[in-house]
């Protein structure tokens, strides 16, 4: 008996007359063979039972592990020794089954060493109808070690990839429990800490690696019935310890960091890895040995952690009537009377004469450590207020600054009597309390943020100095205020992405599908033919039918064909791409999205608002380890509409941030008796921030910011996050015409023109256009790489009135803009480049 993978011998492209399916049972009772039609092959005695082989894939578990497939194997069940008759004489579970094929030749001749041998499988259920027998087989991994070995959501496989696939799904090797996917922080865990507690130990190896946040600790004991990790006698080992609120998630991270398997295979190359579409650094490259092959591995020291912050700010006052112990005052005092209050206080008071002029406040708390309690430092400044008296004859000279590392910095020089001269305050006596800010913000920023503060040497010491003083000076009081961004929360990233280059012959990528198939067929690890064979002409007719993802292609072929050219023009035809699975060669079907110019906006079927029960916006689940954005929930009347599994969908809601999705359907369940819920894989999603029609419109993505300009159902510009304009055509400086818009953006359905303008109602001029070729017509000129304006983008596309003249502002993120034009000049100001040509 031979296998696919090394048979190669004679060529296998036989009439499906002379295909022959064989399956062989056994149970405690012996051995039965079954077949799909008659068959003699010596002594052996087949029996001609086998009704259908269907493929099935086991949905993923909550573990996101599964690297197991099975199949429908359907035998007729009626005679005298049935196969539920042996069922219930014995256990499903003690019955195996070795699945074959045989090919025939045009003579019909064959013998046992022909038989194919596809895979041993185990019965893990049975299915008994009147007349039919269904038993699901499982494919044990081990069984087949040429097999991809981790599968993906849903049922996809991780893809055979020939050419460069972006985002494809990166799968974590070492299986873990769930639990340790799930673990969270009970109680709060501060820099001092020696040991945590978690909402569930159970299942935690003695010894190992934790990550809580961004940070990584190290542990050697732990407790499960108290859920507590270290201890004071065994603390935790942190390297860089930080805060962490309660509920903060934790994970395990495995001896040697994480594995994620890129392709079951080896690649060309494998780079831009994301997590969650966030840049991952730190991550190593390379070819290991999984179940007997050799595979592409990712490595990484750690998960990604991304902290999000709240939009508002808080601020913290490091006060000695505030904050016992902040300061420490250390009076230089060489000959004088200098002297500190209380230990409550920075200097209340301190009352300081020419003999002993300069005080120095010195930090005596590290501050290094607020980042991970506190957030995002966004201000710092020093606010101190000051007495002196009026005196004749001179002046009350202050000089302040921040000294760090023996460098003075921000030093200013203060003349209190220069404040009151106007004789309000008379000679002699007190002048009124005078506040100064000395802002360090540049200073602290530059120094590491929260860091610049860290005690030590090297610690930053304010300082004052009376450069000259008449009669009597005090400073009343001295503060530390520190504005900062508040923490809100700690997001663990986990869905792995990449682009993978793969391999086809001699290590050169395919050009076409016809390349890929011809490796699928020719390869020792697949199909195993000869490669004269299958370019041989050995089909008179075909008929081939071609169900993938639920979209089904049907064919036929009146002419003679290679098989490779035969399996090529399917997949022209249908527009599929090319997947291996553990049980075959899966076809997927091309998804249509607009993310390139030139590309339609395709889709098969809509839903919108008024389909969706109770009109609720679609529920975004994030789909872990996926290459998609994520999955979305949504229900739908049962008699609505006919779905298939892999059908295209475009989904509308105006409350919701996906009001322009695309997706796949990856599932259904009947949820209630006239109800059907849906989830939907989606492959790009959106809002339209403006829309003629559904053909005609600016849409901007939801995960990638990048605003693309449709006319007439064809995308023909683009602006990206790094403020570049691309289109399809040219630019024309000075073609636009005079024209005066209603709106800020019109479009002239006559005409094909797509206008941007700026004014006031009534006033308002056009600035620039787009036509239906892409070419981009302005009024003025265009500005390249210019400083973005100090505008305050309060949405994507704003018509507003910025430093006296009327402009038309486009930005990504509401944060800062990309590109603005001007009415006066009619001038294009863009913070990146134009790109003209773009394809």
């Amino acid at each position: 008996m031979q296998t696919l993978a090394t048979h190669a011998e004679r060529e296998r492209g036989a009439d499906s007359k002379n295909v022959f399916w064989i399956a062989e049972l056994t149970s405690p009772e012996g051995l039965r063979r079954f077949c799909s039609r008659p068959l003699a092959l010596g002594a052996a005695i087949f029996e001609p039972r086998i009704i259908g082989l269907k493929s099935f894939t086991k949905e993923m578990d909550g573990e996101g592990f599964c690297g197991r497939s099975s199949l429908y194997l359907e035998i007729f069940n009626g005679g005298e020794d049935s196969i539920q008759e042996i069922a219930e004489r014995h256990s499903v579970e003690n019955m195996r089954v070795r699945l074959s094929v045989l090919f025939m030749d045009e003579r019909g001749d064959a013998a046992s060493e022909d038989i194919i041998w596809l895979g041993d499988f185990k019965v893990c259920a049975a299915e008994f109808l009147p007349s039919m027998a269904r038993l699901t087989l499982l494919d044990p991994l081990a069984y087949f070690g040429g097999r991809p070995i981790l599968r993906m959501e849903g049922g996809a496989a991780l893809p055979l990839i020939f050419g460069l696939i972006e985002q494809a799904p990166l799968r974590l090797i070492s299986p873990m429990p769930k639990g340790l996917l799930d673990m969270r922080l009970d109680g709060e865990l501060a820099p001092e800490d020696a040991a945590l507690r978690l909402n569930n130990a159970s299942g935690l190896p003695l010894f190992g690696a934790l990550q809580v946040g961004d940070e990584v600790m190290m542990y050697g004991e732990i407790d499960e019935e108290a859920r507590t990790v270290g201890s004071p006698q065994s603390p935790l080992l942190r390297p860089h310890a930080g805060y962490h609120s309660n509920g903060a998630p934790v994970r395990f991270i495995p001896e040697g960091g994480l594995a994620f398997l890129a392709a079951d295979h080896v690649c060309r190359r494998i780079a831009n890895i994301r997590a969650n579409g966030f840049p991952v650094e730190n991550a190593t490259i390379s070819i290991e040995k999984y179940c007997g092959r050799d595979v592409s591995v990712a490595r990484l020291p750690q998960w990604k952690c991304i902290v999000r912050h709240a939009a508002g700010s808080s601020q913290i006052i490091f006060d000695g009537a505030r904050t016992s112990g902040a300061w420490i005052p250390q009076i230089e005092d060489e000959a004088g009377t200098g002297r500190a209050v209380d230990d409550y206080s920075i200097a209340t008071s301190a009352l300081l004469n020419e003999k002993s002029p300069r005080l120095s406040l010195r930090f005596a708390e590290n501050l290094s450590g607020y980042e991970k309690r506190l957030g995002v430092l966004t201000r710092a400044f020093f606010e101190t207020h000051y007495l002196a008296s009026r005196t004749s004859g001179g002046h009350t000279v202050f000089k302040a600054g921040v000294k760090k590392n023996g460098i003075s910095q921000n030093a200013f020089l203060l003349f209190p009597e220069d404040y009151f001269s106007d004789g309000a305050v008379g000679n002699d006596s007190a002048l009124p309390i005078l506040v100064h800010r000395l802002d360090i913000t540049e200073m602290a920023l530059g120094g590491g943020d929260w860091d610049f503060f860290c005690g030590g040497a090297n610690a930053p010491i304010f300082e004052i100095e009376f450069a000259g003083a008449n009669g009597f000076a005090r400073i009343a009081d001295v503060s530390l205020i520190l504005e900062y961004r508040p923490r809100v929360s700690e997001t663990i990233l986990d869905a792995m992405t990449a682009d993978v280059e793969g391999l086809c012959a001699e290590g050169n990528l395919a050009r076409n599908p016809a390349e890929a198939v011809r490796l699928l067929l020719t390869s020792p690890d697949f199909m195993g033919l000869p490669a004269d064979a299958i370019d041989k002409v050995s089909f008179q007719k075909i008929h081939a039918k071609l169900d993938a993802d639920g979209i089904i292609y049907d064919a036929r072929i009146n002419r003679q064909q290679t098989i490779l050219n035969a399996i090529a023009e399917i997949l022209k035809a249908g527009d599929f791409r090319i997947a291996h699975e553990a049980d075959g060669v899966r076809f997927l079907p091309a998804l249509r999205h607009p993310a390139a110019l030139g590309e339609t906006r395709e889709h098969d079927f809509e839903i919108t608002s008024a389909l969706i029960l109770n009109d609720e916006p679609p529920l975004c689940i994030p789909t872990r380890g996926s290459a998609s954005l994520g999955e979305v929930c949504v229900r739908l009347p049962l008699a609505a509409v006919h779905l298939e599994r892999g059908d295209r969908i475009r989904l509308m809601h105006e409350a919701s941030r996906l009001n322009e999705a695309f997706g796949e359907i990856a599932r259904w369940s009947l949820a209630e008796p006239d109800c059907i819920e849906l989830g939907i894989r989606l492959i790009c999603a959106g809002a339209a921030v403006w829309r003629f029609d559904d053909e005609t419109l600016l849409w901007r993505q939801a995960f990638q910011p990048v605003l693309i300009f449709y006319i007439r159902g064809r995308a023909v510009a683009r602006l990206e996050a790094d403020g570049n304009f691309a289109f399809l055509g040219e630019a024309r400086e000075g073609a636009l015409e005079e024209q005066s818009l209603e709106q800020s953006i019109v479009f002239d359905a006559k005409r094909g023109l797509l206008y941007f303008g700026a004014g006031e109602d009534g006033n308002r001029r056009a600035l620039f256009a787009l036509d239906a070729g892409g070419n981009l017509l302005t009024r003025g000129e265009v500005w390249e790489y210019q400083h973005p304006p100090a505008i305050k983008p309060a949405d994507y596309i704003q018509s507003l009135t910025f430093e006296g003249e009327d402009v038309l502002n486009f930005s990504l993120d509401l944060k800062a803009s990309l590109m603005t034009a001007y009415r006066t000049s009619g001038a294009l100001r863009l913070t990146g480049e134009i790109i003209e040509n773009k394809s």
